[in-house]
């Protein structure tokens, strides 16, 4: 089984077990779990979509200011 396919297996097997309601909520709570461990790439993803012009300064510190509290 491939890296992929063994991904979309968990996924789906984490909503058949009704342990998650949809592949969103799968993917906000795996997000949500990977920039509190590692917070830095939270920046740097905020940091390359201002520098890149794909969002605003405000948009940029409301990202930042929003984040979860460790």
């Amino acid at each position: 089984m491939s890296e992929n396919s063994t991904i979309e297996w968990e996924i789906d097997q984490l909503i058949k077990a009704r342990l998650f309601p949809d592949e969103q909520a799968v993917l906000r709570s795996a997000l949500r779990a990977l920039f509190q461990t590692q917070p830095e790439l939270r920046l740097q993803m905020v940091i390359r979509a201002y520098t890149a012009g794909d969002i605003s300064l405000g948009k940029a510190a409301d990202i930042w200011v929003s984040r979860p509290k460790r």
